[in-house]
């Protein structure tokens, strides 16, 4: 079903008459891909009648072959076939039946064609009859074509080539042909390894062959049918070129010879032979003539002979002396020209004869002979008197001077002209035009323009003239113009035609004076420069196929001298485009170069107008163009005013599809072109122009594809160079142009995937993650490496893959870097020979721009070199190239490629990369300095296409409506950067009116006496403000400050430019636009990685290119990044997913619960608050007493500070004091820990002024309830308002301090009000509870308007903030390692915090703070939406006094919403572009910065905002003591509001309760005496409880550490390892066979147990549980045998066996000649640290193989050898154990061998750490570590025994227990002694048994042994038979003895001993039974095991009631006091009256 198909990517099977339903999987395995056993939503299926599957994988764009039983298909068609057939796109396939009688298979698919602006979809079939044999005779035809009768004639100083068009009638294709040459003399086989035998194509290069007639034969044999053969021949004859006679050196057509020197004309030594042979002087008889010639006269004045000469003589140096001519002075006539001629015949064959001639101009004095020569000698063919030369090349001319000459010369050349018939030689008048270049040098070149635009004149002469000091002379070269090939015709047929078409050509009639060479189709479509070579062939009828388009074709014909006509065979013609499809199965199914260059070219046309309508596509649905492609050069700047920040998805997965379509297709076409054979300048024109046809769209190249084309550019570099002295310079720039093209593409492919310019190519992808088939676990290969692919600790798959990828791409881009270098100094170098100086060469391509040009010294400076894009290099003009000479001549080359190379973290990726070269005359790179203060100019270019984001919109006139004092509006740029940027701020106002101040500071905030720079910008449109990257090195943050000047600022800075001095805070009167971006300049080192060091930005930096300053040439390039940098949204859509982000998302969710929960909290505890408002009334107040007194009762902070017990107290004042009064209240809790409570207490009258206060308690509460710490109390007259303070800081317990519960308090005066302990005790509490936010939400005053709930809120917005300024300007994994030596960090095992982070942390604090202060105000200031008046506040109102105050500023209660609204806004926009931000960082990225959030967070909570607290606090205290009626911790309880109840506030309180009638309990000292003392059991008993848990968790945690290091597994893991290297040998063989057959093997893992390879396990041994640290190594130990001594004649027994430590070659032999492998020359040398020979078992497996087998060839183990070790360190991941393994081999002298194996497993930190730090990949020694761990394991025994034996101290509290303790101490001194006296006689005793029985009792045999039977003896059990047996005197005597002695004397002495110090222990210790029977019966009654008593029920009964019930004495002596008191009143009132 294709449903089930398309779900679970298999097909499966069932039969129809089977009774099981279950189906069969017959292809694929469930998950989809592109690997054989995979499918990608199969669509349909075949089956033939061999029951084989076909299925159309949909997706994979392929046909699957599934053979029955086989899980793996073959792919048959489409992507992946081999070779590749037909290409597909999405076959869906159908349901048939293949016969295989007929075989006829019937394929259906879907292709997709795109024209112009439609997409169609058309359904084709292919199908392929194949006979019964399957195969017929192949049809081969080659061109061009010969019979034996007429063989084709060539002359062996020429290349030819033969073309084979071989037709296959089968289905087989060209890869499965096998094709071979024979070449064939006289029917003898003619071998060379010159020539390549095996290609259909065959190319002979010139010089190869010898004479004769030879007969090529091409044989064609199928591979999968032998039997099926067939072969052509062609016949050509290789005759000889002949010589050329030359009588001066290069054949110089005139020379100058001085009248008085002689002349010498030698043609034996000057002549040449043009065949390459070295010419024989001897072969030749030579007859010289000479005439006598006017100047530039032709007339003969004698012609016969050497009559013209009087003094000559022949002075060969060989036979014959002809040979050479000598003229002697005075011979000849002054100022005359002579004509010499020499006629050489062939001695052999007088047929044969060359001349020679050469002008000899006769002049006073000495003259040096100058000689001239073609630099492109086969361009100028020796002619009788004149050379050859095309009219359609430039000449090339280099001259010198011959023998004796000067060396300060001057240099001109001059060209002369004649026609035809006339003998006159015309100075040419255009001597100075761009014709000619070096007329004044050595070197003379002219252009081909001189011959095109002189047609008519057919003979010119080059004459030189060197002008010496004292003395000249002139030489000429004489040439005449070949003839072109003319008056013939060629045509095309058809005229019109589709790409299928098969077009004709024809040539005919074209004359010639030479042979034609080759005939060339090129075409063009808009420019005629930009020509296309077509097809090449030596024949003049050929088939071509055109790609599609509006073509104008030219054929160019060309001779063996190049010189060539072009024909002009068609206007325009148009060729239609048809489907490739049947164009890709003609490819498989030929051999012919022209026609696979031409194929090629029409499919990758195709595609590349496919690319740019997909383009075009992509742009109009919203994808920018600079995320998918690179632009070209010199395109036009595009402006769109639409900024593109999402991309669309859809579309852009519509690209990648067609994207990955036609990458595979381009791979796949890329395998017919590579490996093409080079035919000539004409096959690599074609091959080049194909190559840049199919790479032409360079985001459609795949690594395969580039890593073909990059080698086969630079291998066609590399035949241009070796051509380019052989060809015409027209060839040569053409190929150049074509070279660099095809590299700068491979380039941009590589890079444009790297710097994100164009998207990931899925066959890459799969490519990189697939595991490779040379796959091995070596430690050393890339594919398993995960270090190299890990991003920061993030182990995801996805990651891996993703970098893994990444990581292929940079080698690739590296490899191809530098293979663009190889390619572009190839081509340097090749135009290095054609160009002269002056002369400037320009290649201008899309993809590319060279310029190249010779000049002198002279002209280099103050140069400046202008390319496409607006790029420029400007030299400066006073530096010098000092090691050059003055007239020396240089080459430079300017590049310029459209991305820049990639690097990490450069921000490149939108630069074009420009370079300046300066190259020597042997083609090396000449170094070029300046200075800082000349340096050299730079103007990079960005990418064309490059969209830049509008201006950022600032309101920041709604700045003003917020109250601030700040002086500037800040913002700030993450400058962080591992190179240095530059900034540029673009600032446009949207009132020009206006003048602002600009000011910025780096890393800290801006003021106006401290900033790094400023700027005005006064009454302008747009402004730029520009820092320089050296200002920015080392910065993280800047921060801009910009003001808007007020009308009294701008008059007074803007008109001289004065800094102004702001005075008021900042306002704005209007918006601004912000733009800022970074700029940067780099250049690229010698490791491909780009550096800054010596480059500044310069100010003319724009948004389109960048300014750079050098003091160096290389390649440039430029960074660019806008700033702040937007955040990708597509990036953070497509990624967003829970598991790729688990630490963003999960600290989100976290904080937002903690916020929830604190939120419930918080509420919560408002609402119990509440409970804890208003003043309470004392219950004891009478309903008649009208007079007030506010009391507020501070309990301390300390621990236990709380109290349960009643509190009562007596207020004295001077005129009265009060009754006994008891503080109570029923409704809640009082006198709590930190607690603040207020009592009203009612009197009938004022006490008074207050003298002090008696306050006490009845320690009626339970435990440590009883006690209680107050602070102090307030006492405040609600009627006049006085306050009066008690300062108590004082204890109120049994238990504490003195002990006492009752105390006296006087009234504070001032001066004890300002004390610092008081007022800090006020200060520091208040500040925290109320003042810390995060503090207050658990420790808020309940009388704070300030709740809970609003406190959280605040504080969370706070922290999500927070948390937002920190990631936004968060970076420190890529960019803010600025100064890499200043990186500090704090590292707690695996947890480092780094000062960077805690620096973020603090200043996104910084930022923060503005919002959280705005909120906390808000809150703080919200007014009471309903308020009710408490019944109290009317009875005290009317008696107060009312004092007006002024109010604070309030906010109506309604604001609490906007509050609330605008905190919500905060968390919400924070969480969003958090969750963005981290999303953009990674999971690994975003834990680091979780790491500098929770710093920042806990830094602030714990560490800043309590020192500020505290420093406060202290400095109030001590500066700030002014003493008020006001007090901070109760000024809320002295407000009248406090009176004043909330709506949901009930009054807890009734001003009218009862009477107490409870006395006041009073304990007695007696009571008090025994409470204190039961207090303080209870508090040594919870003493001793809390030391027995101290001591038991101090015991279970030093086990946990000790057994928690030791590693129960340690044992298995030494099992297994043993298990694993246990051997048994017994020969040197036998140990190589070892090595090589079982060692190594286990060294890797090797494959599972089903073949599958193992991944990830890279390092791992066989056993895939334990892994390599490094790699193992094998050490031997020798012996260095010598000879024994002259003395000594039996040399035997003299052999001195030292340690053998010299180095030796493989074989232990110290010379050789050979050559051997870095390992195995290694391993013979002595390694000193190592103390051996070491050997490294490194690389892969199959090396090591070698290595081995190599190692047992030279006999690295022989008879000197005497030990091999082996050393590996592993690690067990599973177990997390250690083991360092020694596998020891002895070799003995006699012959043995013995093996001992050792495997230590340790598990160290510090070795965790070093294994960390290195991934394994490096080889640690763990022997120091073995001994390490070994000590640590002693320590952890003995550290566990000692920590268990001091358990008993606890039981101390045991009587018997310390008994035996007690009396161990006492008796240390003495059994010390006892001790050291029983050693002395047991050591006696020990040597007598020793000496006396050592050889006649087993027992004494050692000392040990005798040790161990005394102690027997000791014990009485020891058989004295045995003494007796060995001495029948001796044994009774001795034993008596010692049992005397030891037994009875000194065990009598130590059990007295302790008997004695047992006594006296029993003295001193003394039984305290009543503690420890407390803690039991606590104990019991605590878990219920035992009931209390009823005694102790019935006493605290007793005395629960003795406190409540008044006694009669207590209530005789309350009513004396209230008659007293009556009395008193009384007399008051009376006196009052009176």
């Amino acid at each position: 079903v294709p449903e089930v198909a398309l779900k679970y990517q298999l097909v499966v099977k069932r039969w129809l008459n089977d009774v099981e339903l279950t189906p069969t999987t017959v292809a694929g395995n469930g998950t989809p891909g592109s690997a054989p056993n995979q499918l990608q939503e199969p669509y349909g299926i075949f089956v033939d009648d061999n029951i084989d599957l076909y299925v159309a994988d949909y997706l994979n764009n392929r046909i699957q072959k599934f053979e029955v039983g086989n899980p793996a298909g073959i792919t048959k068609a489409g992507n992946g076939s081999s070779p590749f057939t037909i290409l597909l796109l999405h076959p869906t396939g159908e349901l048939t039946t293949i016969k295989s009688t007929t075989q006829i298979i019937q394929v259906k698919h879907s292709t997709t064609i795109k024209s112009q602006n439609e997409i169609t979809s058309h359904q084709t079939s292919s199908t392929s009859n194949r006979s019964k044999n399957e195969c017929e005779i192949p049809e081969i035809r080659l061109i061009p074509d010969s019979i034996e009768s007429s063989p084709i004639q060539i002359v062996r100083s020429r290349d030819f080539y033969i073309l084979s068009n071989i037709k296959l009638n089968c289905s087989k294709f060209r890869s499965q042909i096998k094709s071979e040459w024979k070449i064939e003399n006289n029917r003898n086989e003619y071998k060379t390894n010159l020539i390549n035998l095996i290609r259909t194509d065959l190319y002979i290069p010139p010089f190869i062959l010898p004479y004769g007639i030879y007969k090529f034969t091409l044989s064609i044999q199928m591979i999968s049918s032998p039997t099926i053969q067939s072969s052509k021949s062609i016949y050509i004859q290789i005759n000889p070129t002949g010589i050329t006679a030359n009588l001066v050196p290069l054949g110089t057509s005139m020379i100058t010879s001085g009248y008085e020197q002689d002349l010498q004309l030698n043609p034996g030594n000057y002549s040449k032979d043009q065949d390459d042979f070295p010419f024989n002087s001897t072969d030749w008889i030579y007859t010289y003539y000479c005439r006598m010639y006017g100047v530039y006269d032709d007339s003969i004045n004698n012609s016969s002979d050497l009559q013209c000469l009087s003094n000559y003589e022949y002075n060969g140096n060989q036979f014959p002396k002809e040979s050479a001519l000598k003229i002697y002075r005075n011979s000849l006539k002054l100022d005359e020209t002579y004509q010499f001629m020499v006629q050489m015949n062939n001695r052999r064959n007088s047929t044969i004869f060359s001349l020679g001639y050469v002008l000899v101009q006769i002049k006073d004095f000495q003259r040096p002979m100058i000689i001239i020569g073609c630099v492109i000698s086969i361009l100028c063919s020796p002619n009788l008197e004149y050379q050859l030369i095309t009219s359609t090349s430039q000449v090339a001319l280099y001259s010198s001077c011959h023998g004796n000459c000067l060396s300060n010369e001057i240099i001109q050349w001059n060209i002369y002209h004649r026609s035809k018939n006339s003998s006159q030689w015309i100075l040419f008048p255009q001597m100075n035009s761009s014709l000619f270049y070096g007329r004044n040098t050595k070197n003379f070149t002219a252009t081909n323009n001189l011959f095109l635009n002189n047609p008519d004149e057919m003979y010119w002469r080059f004459v030189v003239k060197y002008n010496f000091t004292n003395e000249s002379s002139t030489s000429a070269l004489n040439f005449k113009i070949q003839t072109k090939p003319s008056n013939g015709s060629c045509s095309i047929d058809p005229r019109n035609g589709t790409t299928k078409t098969l077009f004709e050509i024809k040539c005919f009639d074209w004359e010639i004076k030479d042979q034609i060479k080759d005939y060339s189709l090129y075409y063009w479509l808009n420019d005629p420069i930009k020509r296309t070579i077509i097809a090449f062939s030596p024949v003049s009828n050929f088939t071509v196929r055109l790609p599609s388009g509006n073509l104008n074709l030219f054929i160019q014909i060309r001779d063996f001298m190049y010189s060539t006509t072009d024909f002009n065979i068609s206007s325009p013609m148009s060729v239609v485009s048809q489907s490739i499809n049947d164009l890709f199965t003609e490819l498989s199914e030929t051999n012919d170069q022209n026609y696979l260059g031409q194929v090629v070219s029409s499919i990758s046309q195709e595609f590349n107008q496919i690319s740019n309508e997909n383009l075009d596509k992509a742009m109009k649905n919203g994808i920018e163009q600079t995320r998918i492609s690179v632009s070209s050069l010199g395109q036009n700047r595009t402006s769109s005013n639409n900024f593109i920040s999402i991309i669309n998805q859809t579309a852009m997965n519509e690209f990648n599809e067609e994207l990955n379509f036609q990458a595979n297709s381009r791979e796949n076409l890329t395998e017919f072109i590579v490996n093409l054979p080079v035919m000539g300048i004409d096959s690599i024109k074609l091959q080049l122009s194909t190559l840049n046809q199919l790479t032409q769209t360079t985001n459609k190249l795949t690594r395969k594809t580039l890593v073909k084309i990059s080698d086969q550019c630079c291998q066609l570099s590399q035949i241009l160079r070796n051509l380019s002295t052989k060809i015409p310079f027209e060839d040569v720039q053409m190929i150049s142009q074509q070279l660099l093209q095809c590299a700068a593409n491979a380039l941009t492919g590589v890079n444009g995937v790297l710097q994100q310019r164009t998207n990931v190519l899925q066959s890459d992808f799969d490519s990189s993650t697939k595991i490779p088939d040379d796959y091995d676990t070596n430690l050393e290969s890339d594919w398993s490496n995960l270090k190299l692919f890990i991003d920061e600790n993030d182990y995801s798959i996805d990651k891996i893959n993703e970098n893994r990828n990444k990581y292929y791409q940079e080698k690739l881009s590296n490899e191809i870097m530098n293979k663009v270098n190889e390619i572009v100094s190839l081509v340097s170098q090749s135009l290095d020979i054609h160009l002269n100086i002056g002369q400037k060469m320009i290649i201008n391509t899309d993809e590319t721009f060279l310029t190249f040009e010779k000049i002198s010294i002279g002209q280099f400076f103050n140069k400046t070199f202008e390319q496409v894009g607006g790029a420029k290099i400007q030299l400066p003009s006073n530096s010098t190239l000092s090691f050059l000479e003055k007239n020396s001549t240089v080459s430079l080359r300017t590049t310029l490629d459209r991305l820049a190379s990639y690097e990490k973290n450069s921000n490149t990726n939108l630069s074009t990369m420009i370079s300046l070269s300066i190259l020597g005359q042997n083609g090396n790179e000449i170094p070029f300095q300046t200075t800082k203060q000349n340096p050299i100019r730079i103007i990079i270019p960005r990418d064309s296409n490059i969209q830049i984001p509008p201006m950022i919109y600032h309101n920041v006139s709604s700045f003003n409506s917020t109250p601030h004092n700040q002086t500037f509006h800040y913002h700030y740029v993450n400058i962080s950067s591992r190179l240095p940027i530059s900034i540029h701020i673009e600032f446009e106002p949207l009132d020009h009116n206006i003048s602002y101040l600009l000011m910025y500071k780096f890393d800290q905030f801006t003021q106006l006496n401290n900033s790094d720079g400023w700027n005005l910008f006064c009454y302008q449109k747009n402004y730029l403000q520009f820092i320089d990257n050296q200002q920015a090195i080392g910065h993280q943050v800047l921060i801009i400050g910009l003001r808007e000047l007020n009308p009294t600022e701008m008059k007074n800075s803007c008109a001289n430019k004065s800094f102004p001095i702001p005075n008021e805070p900042v306002e704005f009167t209007s918006d601004y636009q912000l733009r800022i971006y970074s700029s940067g300049c780099y250049y690229l080192n010698e490791q491909n990685q780009w550096k800054s060091d010596g480059l500044i930005v310069g100010s003319n930096t724009n948004l389109y290119e960048t300014e750079c300053f050098s003091t160096h040439l290389t390649k440039f390039s430029s960074g660019f990044l806008i700033l702040p940098k937007l955040p990708d949204w597509n990036f953070v859509f497509n990624n967003a997913d829970f598991s790729k982000n688990k630490t963003i998302y999960s600290t989100v969710i976290i904080v937002t619960i903690i916020y929830i929960g604190l939120m419930i909290y918080a509420r919560k505890f408002d609402k119990k608050d509440l409970e804890k408002l208003g003043v309470t009334p004392l219950s004891d107040n009478r309903p008649s007493d009208r007079y007030y007194y506010q009391l507020i009762v501070f309990t301390g902070q300390r621990k236990d500070s709380g109290t349960n017990s009643k509190v009562h107290f007596i207020l004295y004042g001077e005129e009265n004091h009060t009754r006994i009064r008891t503080f109570s209240d029923s409704k809640r809790k009082i006198f709590q820990r930190g607690g603040i409570d207020s009592f009203v207490m009612s009197l009938p009258k004022s006490l008074g002024l207050l003298n002090y206060i008696r306050i006490w308690h009845d320690n009626s509460g339970k435990d440590s309830s009883a006690s209680w710490f107050l602070k102090y109390l307030i006492v405040r007259d609600l009627q006049t308002m006085e306050t009066c303070h008690f300062i108590a800081q004082r204890w109120f317990g049994v238990e504490k301090d003195d002990g006492k519960i009752e105390r006296v308090f006087p009234i504070a005066n001032e001066e004890e009000k300002k004390e610092f302990s008081y007022i800090l005790s006020k200060k520091a509490f208040h500040s925290i509870s109320d003042g810390h936010l995060w503090f207050s939400i658990f420790s808020r005053p309940p009388s704070q308007q300030f709740t809970r709930l609003q406190r959280c809120t605040c504080c969370f917005v706070l922290l999500f903030v927070s948390m937002l300024t920190n990631i936004v300007y968060y970076d420190l994994s890529n960019q803010a390692k600025v100064n890499y030596n200043s990186t500090i960090s704090l590292s707690f095992g695996t947890f480092f915090v780094t000062f960077d982070q805690i620096f973020i942390g603090l200043m996104s604090e910084l930022v923060s703070l503005i919002p959280s202060i705005f909120l906390i105000q808000l809150f703080r200031r919200l007014r009471s939406r309903h308020q009710r008046i408490s019944p109290f506040f009317h009875q005290t109102k009317s008696t107060s006094t009312q004092i007006k105050k002024k109010n604070p500023l309030t906010f109506p209660w309604w604001c609490i919403f906007i509050a609330y609204g605008i905190s919500f806004l905060l968390i919400l926009t924070s969480i969003f572009f958090i969750i963005a931000r981290g999303i953009e960082f990674g999971d690994v990225k975003s834990q680091q910065w979780l790491i500098s959030v929770l710093s920042s967070f806990f830094s602030s909570i714990l560490l800043t905002e309590p020192i500020k607290i505290v420093s406060m606090a202290i400095f109030f205290a001590f500066f700030c003591q002014k003493s008020t009626n006001e007090d901070e911790e109760a000024k809320e309880y002295f407000h009248e509001n406090r009176l004043v109840l909330e709506k949901d506030e009930e009054y807890l309180y009734s001003s009218s309760e009862s009477q107490s009638k409870t006395r006041p309990n009073r304990l007695t000292p007696n009571e008090l005496v025994c409470a204190r003392q039961i207090r303080l059991r209870e508090l040594q008993i919870w003493s001793i409880v809390r030391e027995i848990f101290v001591y038991f968790c101090f015991l279970l945690l030093l086990s946990v550490i000790f057994y928690s290091n030791h590693n129960s597994n340690a044992s298995l893991q030494v099992q297994h390892l043993r298990k694993s290297f246990q051997i048994k040998i017994y020969s040197i063989n036998e140990y190589w066979k070892w090595l090589e057959d079982d060692f190594i093997l286990k060294l890797r893992a090797q494959k599972w147990y089903n073949g599958k390879n193992v991944e990830y396990l890279r390092g791992y041994l066989n056993d895939t549980s334990n892994r390599l640290i490094g790699w193992p190594f094998m050490k031997q130990s020798r012996i260095r045998i010598t000879s024994c001594s002259k003395r000594i004649k039996i040399k035997s027994i003299c052999r001195n066996n030292a340690e053998e430590k010299r180095s030796f070659l493989p074989g232990w032999i110290e010379y050789s000649t050979e050559t051997f492998s870095s390992s195995i020359s290694q391993s013979f040398q002595y390694k000193s640290n190592d103390h051996g020979y070491v050997y490294e078992f490194r690389s892969s497996l199959k090396d090591l193989r070698t290595d081995l087998f190599q190692l047992h060839q030279f006999g690295w183990i022989d008879q000197q050898t005497r030990l091999v070790q082996i050393h590996m360190s592993l690690y067990n991941p599973n177990v997390q154990l250690f083991t360092f393994v020694t596998l020891r081999t002895e070799f003995f002298s006699t012959g043995s061998i013995h093996f001992h194996s050792r495997f230590e497993p340790i598990d160290f930190y510090d070795i965790g750490k070093v294994f960390h730090k290195s991934q394994g990949d490096i080889y640690v020694d763990l022997r120091e570590s073995v001994y390490l761990n070994d000590l640590l394991t002693y320590f952890n025994g003995f550290c566990c025994f000692f920590g268990t034996i001091k358990f008993l101290h606890l039981c101390r509290f045991n009587h018997r227990l310390s008994l035996f303790t007690e009396t161990l101490r006492l008796s240390t001194k003495e059994l010390i002694s006892f001790s050291m006296m029983f050693s002395i006689i047991f050591t006696s005793f020990l040597c007598l048994f020793y000496l006396l029985f050592l050889s006649k009792l087993n027992s004494c045999s050692t000392l040990f042994q005798t040790c161990q039977m005394l102690f027997e003896m000791i014990l009485l059990k020891f058989d004295a038979n045995q003494l007796s047996k060995a001495g029948t005197f001796l044994g009774p005597f001795t034993l008596i003895l010692f049992v005397l002695i030891v037994v009875f004397i000194c065990l009598s002495m130590f059990l007295s001993i302790i008997s004695d110090n047992f006594h006296f222990a029993r003295q001193k210790v003394i039984r305290d039974p009543e503690v420890f029977s407390f803690m039991i019966n606590k104990f019991l009654q605590w878990t219920g095991l035992r009931k209390r008593p009823q005694w102790e029920i019935h006493e605290e009964e007793d005395q629960k009631l003795r406190g409540e019930y008044l006694s009669s004495i207590d209530t005789l002596t309350l009513r004396i006091n209230q008659l007293v008191n009556q009395i008193n009143r009384m007399y008051s009132n009376h006196q009052t009256r009176s």
